[in-house]
């Protein structure tokens, strides 16, 4: 039997950016529980691009 335990959440847009501790990378993280560890995980706010581009006549397009 197993137990999971999660603490808190990201804010809402970030992105996950990797594990540290007793996990590492950024895939599934499993540790065996027979003794204390310790896991943590890292967000950051996810970098969304903004492209403004003129079209003749001060039309713009923005994507």
């Amino acid at each position: 039997m197993g137990v999971r335990q999660e603490l808190g959440q990201p804010r809402h847009g970030a992105e996950f950016i990797g594990w540290s501790g007793a996990c590492a990378g950024v895939g599934t993280c499993v540790v065996d529980a027979t003794n204390n560890v310790a896991v943590g995980a890292t967000f950051a706010e996810a970098r969304r691009t903004l492209t403004v581009s003129a079209s003749g006549g001060g039309a713009y397009a923005v994507t």
